[in-house]
């Protein structure tokens, strides 16, 4: 690793906390080069500008949570197996990184048009055409009578919306449900990746 590629990366870390921590809107560049042990003037050389360090941190952040878990959708398996693959790494994936998602939902909330074309452009850098495969893959399981009429739409957001709000709402539901016994609910977001798939499958198996 170059000096240059050192310190690029050093801003890169020092910002994603930063933006962890205060969001877009809170963070300072001046508060991002001391968290990364330069002066403004260096983190300006790089990054002229807060928004293009932001982007450049989520372009960082969102390919380490999403391609593993989105490749599965690529993959030459039967219809129902691919659902439940899906699943337990989407579950895996954000118990391992459980600040994306909020990091994401934070962002979103704030500018939710400008947000929304960063991830679209971040999608189309990682080149995966996964709409259309999943629309298409989705078709030919109804037309082999192995699937109900459904809008791929709704099954990929059901899937989605089910496996993220236990970890995205954790707070919430651990304190309601568990008597905040973190030990119960890990437990839990453990059974999700069964239960979620069982949940959708009986939903669409015709």
């Amino acid at each position: 690793m170059t000096k240059k590629e050192s310190t690029e990366e050093k801003i890169l870390q020092a910002a994603e906390e930063v933006f962890v921590e205060k969001g877009m809107s809170g963070a300072r560049m001046q508060g991002i080069a001391d968290a990364a042990g330069i002066n403004k003037a260096l983190l300006h050389y790089y990054y002229r500008s807060k928004q293009k360090l932001f982007r450049a941190v989520f372009r960082k952040v969102f390919p380490r949570f999403l391609p593993e878990v989105l490749q599965v959708l690529t993959r030459d398996m039967p219809f129902f197996e691919k659902i439940e693959e899906f699943i337990r790494r989407y579950i895996q994936t954000m118990q391992k990184h459980p600040h994306v998602p909020l990091f994401v939902i934070h962002e979103f909330s704030r500018n939710p048009d400008e947000f929304a074309d960063t991830i679209v452009e971040v999608i189309s850098d990682l080149n995966l055409n996964l709409v259309e495969l999943f629309k298409k893959e989705v078709e030919t399981e109804i037309k082999r009578g192995t699937i109900i009429e459904i809008d791929y739409r709704h099954l990929f957001v059901n899937m989605i919306s089910m496996c993220a709000f236990p970890v995205v709402g954790r707070p919430i539901v651990q304190r309601i449900g568990f008597e905040n016994n973190q030990r119960d609910y890990d437990r839990f977001l453990e059974q999700r990746k069964t239960e979620v798939v069982k949940f959708i499958i009986r939903a669409i198996k015709k």
